[in-house]
Parts: C-alpha cells; structure tokens; sequence
C-alpha cells in the first residue's frame, strides 16, 4: 500500500488543467481515403467529425478539428476528400464518430473511431486508472485526475485544474495565476462562465464582420474569420424574431421655449411669427433591438430661425412691487412662462439671476416676478445686461405598442439625419415628447450600431441574441440559437449580453455574488451590444471595466457594487475616489430600471463614451435606493451641452420616495456659461431625497415636485458652475416642497444657490443655512436665491436672498440688531390657529353636484391672509333638486375678520365662489349658502399665514390696545358692526373719553364739518349750511312787520332756518329768520318799530344758517 500511495503522490504533483491548450499541443493526425462501390477514389465526399457523444443523422455535436499539429489553424467542419478520394485532419487525441455521405452515397457513420497520442508525448482523454504510476517527467491531464487518498505535494509544486469536491490545504499555498470561481461561494466569477473582456474598439466588438443566416439554421457563414471564441455570445442585426411594431405616426412639431431646465422637457410654446420651416420623423424600438420604418414627415412652418441659446442686450429695467418690467435693444423671443436668465446688470442683487417670465407686452418688453420688493426698499432701476433664453422644437406623438424608446431624425431639408433619441417607456411610465434645441446643443449624438443614419424606409427584425456552438476561428460559426428571419450582410457583433443572463440567473437562485474580474489584458472591456435585463435580487461585484453599446436594465433589490476589492485606478477630478468605471458609450441610457425599488449603486464610476447626450442612468419609480461613493463623468469634450447623467423618475400615482445620494460626484464637461441649463442631475416626479456630500462641476440639480417632497441636501459643492446649484420646479398648482440646503459651497460660479423656476404655485419651506458665497473669486452672484418668491424661506447664510417671505433667526437675542420682515404679506405677530369644523344642512334648489361633500373652513385676519383650514364637517349628501348646501361657521376666534369656505367630494379640497368673488372673505357669524356647480380652482393655504395680532407694513393690529402710565394700564378696545376708520388731526392735544355727557365750559370747541351729530340727547342733525348772499329788501311800513322772499342758492327744501344776519343796524328796524319756502328760496320777516317808513340797506351780504 505505501507503494501505491507513492504512486498517487507522483501523478498528483503532475496534474495541470490544461484542457485546450495541453491538447492542441499533442494534436494526432487523421488520414483516410473514401472509395466508392467500385473500389475507385470518391472526390467531394463530406466527412463529418463529430465527438465520441455524437448522434443523429448528419451526426452531432461537431468535434474541433485543425489543419496542423499543434491545433492552432482550425479546419472548417465538415470537410471534403480531395480530387483523389483522401482527406486529412488534426485533432486532439480522444474517441470521434466520422460521417462520410454526398451524393450517390449512402451515407456511412463510423463510431468510436481511435486517435492516439503522440508516443513521445503521450495524453490520453479517457480515465486513468493506476494502482502505481511512476513518472519521470509531468503528467498532463486534460480531463480530470480523481485520487482516492490524499494528495500530496512535497517539498512543494505547482497544481493546477479544477477541484469538484473541497479541497483542504494544510499549508500556505500559492497561487501563481488567476483563480476562477463557479460559485456561489465566495462568489460566481462570470468569466467562468464564457463573459471575457476584450478590446472595445476593435471589430468584432465594433462593425466589421458581416453573416449571413437562413430562417431556421443555427449556421452563421461570416466575411472573414475573426477572433471569435467558442462560447462567445454574439448579436446579429436583424435575424431575430419579426416584432409586432406598426409605423408610428407623424409626430406633432411646436415651436417652444424652454419653461426650466434644458432636456428635461418643460417647455411653452414660442411666440408666434416664426417662418422656418423645419421636418422630424420618428422611429420606434423595442429592447430587443427591433425597428420600425420611418413615420411620416412630422412639421412646422413656424418655427424658429434660431434654436438653442438666444440673447439679447437690455436697455433698462424697472421695480414696483416685486413686478419687474425689462425694456431690450432688439426684438426677443420670448413668451410667458418661458425660463429667462437676466445677467449683468447694474443692479445685480435686485434685477439679475434666472426667471420666469410673467407678461409680455410687445417684442421688446416683458415682466418677470422676483422676490426684491420696492415697498421694502429694493432698487427701483438699473440699466444693462443680457436676457438670455432658449429656443426649440417640441415633439411629440402617439405610443406605438411595444416599443421602448424612439428615434428623432430631423431637421431643415428634405435630406433628415439622425438626431437623437426619446426616453425611455417602461412600465407605467410614458415619455412621448423630444426637444430640439438645434446645433450645436444637439450635435454628437451616438447610437447603437443597428440604428441608421437615415430614416428606414421598412422595419427590421429584433436582432438574434446567443452564444457560439463551434465554428469559432472559422467563417462558418454554429450557433446554439437558431434565426428567426433571413440576414445576409448583417452585422455580427461581439456580445457579452448573453453569457452574463446566463450566469446572473443561477447566481440569484443561488443566493450568490456575480463577479467580473480585472482583465488580465490591459485596455480591454465588458462589451455589451444588446439590450440586457438582469434579474431581480441580483448581487454585482464589479472590478473590471463595462462598455455599453445597449442598456443593461436592472430589476428591483439590485446591488451592484464596485469596490468590495478596491481596484488601483486615478480618480476624476473633483471626485472622491476612483472606481471601476462603466462606460455609457452608445447606450442612452447606460442603464434602466423601470422599478428601482430597494436598490444600491456602490463604487463604481460612470463615463461617457460619446461626446454629447449621454445618459448614464434613468432609474423610474425609485424607492428606499441608495446611490453611494459613485462617480458620473462626462466625455471631456467642450461640446457636451445635453449630457444629463442621472434622471430619476416617478409621476403623480407613484413618485420617487425615500432616496438617498452619498459620497456622489458628477462631473460634465466645461462647456461656455450660458450655453446651456441642462441639470447634471434630474429628480423628476420626487418625494423624499437626501443628498448628502455631493460634489458637482459645472451643473448642477434639478429637483421637480408633483405632490409633497421632502428635500434635505448638505455639505455639497458646485465649482464652476454656469447654472445654480439646485433649481425648485413644481408644474401642479399647490404642490408643497421642504427643503433644508446646509453647508454648500459656491467655487467660481456668478449664480445663486437656489433658483425657484416653478411654473404653478409652490407652497415651499426653504431653510437656507451656511450655503452659498463662492470661496475662492469674487465672482459670486450677489444673492443666494433667485426666481419667483419661495413661500416661507429661513436663511442664516452670509449675503441676501431674493425674496419677500424670509426669516434669518438663528439667534434668540437681537442686542444692538433689528429684526426685519420684507414684502408686502411679511409680519410679526400670534398665529391665528385653525378651526374647529363648521356645521352644513341640505335643502332645495342650488347647483352643488349629486354626491357626498364636506366642508372645512379657513380664518382671515385683518390684513387678508389666511390660516390653515380646520377640521371637515360631516358629509352633506345632495341630491337631483336639493343641491344647496348650507354652512354655518363656528365662533370666530380673537383676530379673525372673515372667513372662506373649501370643499371635497373625496378629490381635492377647492375653494368655493363666494359673494365678492373668490379673492373675498365672508364675515364671522354669516352663514354661506353653497349653489354653486364649480369652484375657484384654489387649493387649501399650506402655510397658515393669518395673524391674531401682530405688525405688518400695514401697521399694528390686534383686539386691544394696552397702554400703561402711571402705574395703571388703559385697555382701549372696541366691538364694531362694520369697517370702520378713524383719521386723528394734525395737532397737540389730549383726548378725554367718559361714560357721560361732556360739558364744554369756557372752551373753544374747533372742529372740521360734523356728520349726524346727537346734541343733548335729540334728533340726529343731518345737515348744517351757513350761505352768504347779497341782498336789496323793499322798504318796510311805519309800525308793521312784512314778510319778503329772496333767492337763496344752496338752501334746500326741507332746511330749517335758524339765523339770519344783517351786517348793518338800521334804527327802529329788525330782521327774523323767517322759513325755506322752497329750494333755493327763503322767507325774512321784517319789522318796522317807527312811525315813518324804513328802507332797508341796499346791496348787503346776508348770512344764512339752517339746519335738517
């Protein structure tokens, strides 16, 4: 027995796994001549070599066979005689089946057919079974070497194969190559598994080779032999499956203006006047590479004869309010809701940073809203500057079924070339529109190589997706899958696609990690030519390099990370650290997921590999995803104006929730400030997002809202940057966003921290803490928020903001400071709480649609704001005639001097039509009779901005006036029925106010006109006139009083006289009031007391009092 544990120990320290390359060394030759019936040599007979397993008729699976000794020239399979009936070939040594037929011969399978090794070197492909081998040399295995015992290397070895059971090692050993692993532990190497690296740029990687294929046949016939393997995965255009894509239609052309961010989208239509004419076609594709034919000519005629950015100078601008009205030098293009950048100014900090436009009067003026009022000492002009927007072709179309994404060809001619491509369409989540924003924005599209220049005039299979059976080396390649349609010509490609599907699957079934290793060769890649979609649960470890020439999609639980063994590598500059890097070259994007639910990206580095509009990642309905210590570069070219790297996306049903970016860098290329506003990063349809240590260049985020979102970005910087460094949009009326931006550094970038683009209202809560102010240049712009007001904003940040509705409190003490509140909705005061609910009753006639309603109430303070609305009432059901709802208030609370009622049939709460229209409040205490059919279309306030006391710019209000002196308080207050208003005089005096009568003695009582004073307890005076006129009275008998009437101009009917007056005395004669006989004249009485007749004074002034 010790001889025979001898003897394993020998043939152990001799076994290498040296399958291929051990047996092409040790190739034996095969001769043999065919003949026919006759005995005479047969010529052009086929011979068919098959392995020792082969079966069927013709045989199959083919064996390997080479034309030399050292099996490095493979020979096509099958082979024919030659013109003397012979036939030679090279093979490794084993057991064959050969197969001779063709015509006029019945076709002959010889089986087990021998061929030995090379005695000098012998090999042998079967077992070996030895109770003692000796051996001088080494022993090559091909196959594998099995020991019952133990193996033993002593004094140390080399062993090299494959272990298929545990082997222990009770010493150090080493390894001297590569370790390959099937799996699942530690992991499952995917080069086990045929995914190999190789050089990206070189055919068959890229175009080069062409094959032909029939319907039904695995056979592939290629224009030239290339370097592919047995095993490789391989993609052919065009000979998969016939799709059921029809011909979209033509897509719909409008000239636009960009409404926000360039690429995302947000458009308005341009003004009109444009005369350009411009032409689109689309084509549909699915992921499985397939083609439809070019729709029709989609155009316009008005469009635009500039596309992308346009400018224009400033003359003047001009502040009331925060309204902003811009005068320019030539005709703009702008038009409302369009997104414009005011820049350079004289006025920065009032007049400059990015907009949206409110009105448009003429070509050369327009409005736009900032928050700097001119109430609140903002400036009120300035002069100079760029106005700065963009220009572009919305298009848009209807869904073809099946397809994923659409190509754009375009533009001015009748000659169209391709442009781009849509986003894409996956799940619930449809993107139907494109945006052209002409050249030089659009340039430098790439696409997959099965995607024409031109439009195709007919549609193309989905292209044959497998791997290769035999035939690599050859023109002649077997392929495991079999194509669907006919191809000659087609392009075949190096595929890593379907090696890597293959072993993503078993590895999740298997709970394990797919690894891709380091290649070995330098400058080689994971190439992926089609459309791969990986399974959900799949675990990624990723050291070596991806090129992505198709997406790869990702399901949901994905964990790809790409620095569980760091890899040495220099990192991008301002970025964190290098990674691994996956290469979005003509993939867009480089990688989907339409559900990127419960999911993580670690350590790895995108790049771009085309110059302009990469896409690295669109991650649609993201929740609880975790993007962390990753890097998105751009191409490094100048002309990378649309490359947006990372989109997520949700809609209104289902929005992007409770993500997180960490540890985070996207770095584009520099391209010139004001060429573009496309974001680096666009959070489309977001709720919850924490952004944490993000480093950006050049561009920066955009976050869109269509709900509620939650925002929390910090210790983030942006260098460099042509556009802000977060832009806020909401396009749904009464949206509500929370963002807390802190700690974010500005390098060199004249723009703001947050831009407020918003096209509807945004109930937004800003808190603005430490962040902005450029550390390194003066070239910083002057304020850190710009746009349309953001609701309630908190800045604690250095410098100012644009807005009227700010809070810097970060201090409880203002010692030797002021406290100052801006805008003209800005004050101090007691919140005035919500209410408690109202009550509602039913009856006949109204308008209130059938259904089930309630109500909720808001407060109104002194100064029209409003307070949060309270709590519902209880469901008023109507019905077809009793549709009048009736809703009475609760007590209104201290502060409140209105009230407004909101509805809800289950939907939306909306503000109801009131008398006085919908910007009016109903007093406390009214009931609201609702009749009507419709509302006002305004939402519940967000943000209850109602006071019960406080200070405003319109003054002081409250329930009661305290005031104190003398060691007493004097509490003034008041119940009223109406508005009132009291104006106190221009003078120095001191105001008494009893319970009882006031009695004026010995004073000197100076009043303007009295209006229905009460004098002693009597009828309200409504009238009091004193009317001078000139008078010439008849003359008066001795001893008798005469009644004479005179023109009076100013007397009325009903006035009383009270007094007259004679300015002259003449004796024995006096004058009595008499009466107002009719408007205009009155009545005097005069007396004569004398025996002679007395005449009046001619031409005297009279003066008349009367009272009513």
């Amino acid at each position: 027995m010790a001889r025979k544990g001898a003897a394993l120990a020998a043939l152990a320290l001799a076994v290498f796994l040296l399958a291929a390359p051990a047996g092409r060394a040790q190739g034996t030759r095969k001769d043999d001549i065919v003949l026919n019936s006759r005995g005479l040599p047969l010529a052009g007979a086929t011979v068919r070599v098959c392995t020792a397993a082969g079966a069927g008729q013709p045989c199959a699976p083919l064996a390997q066979i080479y034309s030399d000794a050292a099996l490095t020239q493979a020979l096509a399979n099958p082979t024919t005689t030659d013109g003397m009936g012979n036939y030679t070939f090279y093979a490794a040594p084993g057991k064959y089946m050969i197969e001779i037929s063709g015509p006029s011969i019945t076709t002959r399978q010889m089986s087990n057919v021998l061929l030995p090794s090379d005695p000098t070197a012998p090999s042998f492909s079967g077992a070996i079974s030895a109770f003692s081998l000796s051996l001088g040399g080494n022993l090559s295995v091909g196959g594998s070497a099995t020991v019952g015992g133990a193996a033993n290397l002593n004094g140390g070895g080399t062993l090299a194969g494959t272990f298929s059971g545990n082997p222990t090692f009770s010493g150090s050993p080493t390894f001297n190559a590569n370790f390959t692993f099937k799996g699942p532990n530690p992991y499952v190497d995917a080069t086990a598994y045929g995914v190999r690296a190789v050089a990206q740029n070189a055919a068959p990687a890229i175009p080069g080779v062409t094959a032909g294929i029939n319907s039904a046949s695995t056979t592939a016939t290629l224009s030239v032999a290339s370097t592919f393997q047995n095993g490789d995965g391989v993609v052919i255009f065009g000979a998969g499956a016939v799709h059921a894509m029809t011909t979209p239609g033509a897509p719909t052309v409008t000239p636009s203006v960009a409404s926000a961010g360039t690429g995302t989208g947000l458009v308005v239509n341009g003004p009109a006047g444009g005369a350009t004419n411009y032409n689109y076609q689309i084509v549909a594709r699915n992921k499985s590479q397939g083609l439809t034919a070019a729709s029709t000519v989609g155009t316009t005629a008005a469009g635009s004869a500039g596309l992308g950015v346009q400018t224009v100078t400033i003359t003047s601008l001009s502040k009331s309010g925060t309204t902003n009205t811009v005068v320019t030098s030539a005709a703009h293009g702008l038009s409302v809701g369009s997104m414009v950048n005011v820049q350079g100014t004289t006025d920065p900090a009032d007049f400059d940073g990015w907009f949206v436009v409110a009105t448009v009067a003429d070509t050369t003026h327009f409005t736009y809203v900032n928050g700097m009022d001119s109430n609140a000492g903002a400036g009120t002009s300035a002069t100079g500057g760029t106005a700065r927007w963009w220009n572009c072709n919305h298009l848009t179309w209807t869904a073809v079924a099946g397809a994923w994404e659409y190509y754009i060809y375009g533009r001015t001619g009748g000659s169209l070339t391709l442009l781009g491509v849509s986003k894409p369409n996956g799940g619930t989540y449809i993107d139907l529109t494109w945006d052209d924003f002409g050249s030089p924005m659009m340039d430098n599209y790439s696409a997959p190589y099965f995607v024409p220049n031109t439009p195709p005039g007919a549609a193309t299979s989905n292209s044959l997706v497998t791997t290769i059976a035999s035939g690599a080396g050859t023109t002649s390649l077997t392929l495991a899958a079999a194509a669907s349609t006919t191809v000659a010509g087609a392009t075949i490609l190096f595929d890593n696609a379907p090696n890597i599907l293959s072993t993503a699957t078993p590895t999740v079934q298997g709970n394990g990690t797919l690894y891709f290793p380091v290649s070995t060769t330098a400058n080689t890649f994971y190439v992926v030519n089609s459309y791969l979609t990986l399974p959900a649960y799949l675990a990624i470890s990723q050291a070596g390099n991806f090129y992505l020439n198709d997406t790869i999609e990702l399901s949901g639980a994905t964990r790809w990370f790409g620095n569980l063994t760091p890899q040495a590598g220099s990192p991008p500059a301002f970025s964190f650290e290098g990674y691994p890097g996956i290469w979005s070259a003509k993939a867009n994007p480089g990688m989907y997921s339409p559900g990127f639910s419960a999911s993580a990206i670690r350590g790895v580095g995108f790049f771009s590999g085309a110059t302009n509009n990469s896409i690295h990642a669109i991650l649609d309905y993201a929740f609880g995803a975790t993007l962390d210590s990753v890097n998105f570069s751009g191409s490094g070219s100048a002309s990378e104006y649309m490359a947006m790297f990372l989109n997520f996306r949700g809609d209104v049903a289902n929005t992007s929730y409770s993500n997180q970016l960490r540890t985070v860098a996207f770095i584009p290329s520099t391209v010139a400030t004001g060429s573009s506003m496309t974001p680096s990063f666009y959070c489309n349809g977001c709720g919850l997002l924490t952004i944490d240590r993000v480093n950006l260049t050049s561009r920066g985020i955009f976050y869109r809202t269509i709900n509620q979102g939650t925002l929390s970005v910090q210790t983030s910087r942006l260098q460099g940057g042509i556009i802000p460094f977060l832009t806020l949009y909401s396009g749904v009326n009464g949206a509500t966003l929370n963002a807390t931006i802190k700690d974010i550094e500005l390098d060199t970038m004249p723009h703001a921290t947050v831009a407020n683009l918003s096209s509807l209202s945004l109930n937004s809560a800003v808190t603005l803490i430490n962040s902005g102010y450029p550390a390194s240049s003066g070239s910083g712009f002057p304020a850190n928020t710009t746009g349309k007001p953001i609701s309630r904003l908190v800045a604690t940040s250095a410098g100012t903001v644009q807005n009227v509705q700010t809070a810097a409190l970060d201090t409880s003490s203002f010692s030797d400071n002021s406290l100052q509140v801006g805008g003209t909705n800005g004050a101090m005061g007691y919140q005035l709480l919500s209410s408690v609910a109202p009550t509602v009753a039913v009856s006949a006639g109204g308008s209130v649609p059938v259904g089930n309603w309630t109500y909720k109430i808001s407060w109104v303070d002194a100064a029209g704001r409003e307070s949060l609305v309270g709590l519902a009432s209880s469901t008023a059901t109507t019905s077809s005639g009793n549709q009048t709802i009736t809703v009475t208030p609760p007590a209104a609370p201290a502060g409140a001097v209105g009230w407004r009622p909101y509805r809800s049939n289950g939907g939306a709460w909306v503000l109801i039509n009131m008398p006085g229209g919908c910007t009016a409040s109903i007093a406390p205490g009214v009931n609201f009779v609702d009749t009507f059919s419709f509302g006002c279309n305004n939402s519940v306030p967000t943000s209850g901005l109602a006071l019960t006391a406080g200070a405003s710019s319109n003054g002081l209000f409250g329930q009661q006036l305290g005031l104190t002196g003398g060691g007493f308080k004097n509490t003034v207050s008041g119940t009223f029925t109406a508005n009132r208003t009291q104006t106190l005089q221009d003078a120095t005096d001191t105001f008494v106010y009893r319970n009882t009568a006031d009695t004026l003695a010995n004073k000197t009582l100076t009043s303007s006109a009295l209006t229905t004073p009460t004098i002693g307890g009597g009828t309200a005076l409504t009238v009091y006139r004193r009317i001078a006129v000139s008078l010439s009275p008849a003359a008066v008998a001795a001893n008798t009083c005469a009644a004479q009437s005179f023109t009076v101009t100013g007397l009325a009917a009903g006035d009383i006289l009270i007094a007259v007056n004679k300015p002259t005395e003449q004796a024995g004669l006096s004058v009595l009031p008499g009466h107002v006989s009719a408007a205009n004249t009155a009545t005097l009485n005069f007396c004569n007391h004398t025996a002679a007749s007395i005449t009046p004074t001619a031409s005297e002034s009279y003066s008349f009092v009367a009272v009513q």
